[in-house]
């Protein structure tokens, strides 16, 4: 139980850091303004 409870943690890290890269991603392409805020 403890083992999966583990690998599911590593999942979500792995969702998390891909949306936040996805993120970037999206905030990079976006208008210059963007980056002001």
């Amino acid at each position: 139980l403890k083992a999966q409870e583990y690998q599911t943690g590593e999942d979500d890290n792995k969702r998390i850091q891909h949306s936040a890269r996805i993120s970037k991603q999206i905030n990079h392409v976006g208008p210059s303004q963007h980056h002001e805020n």
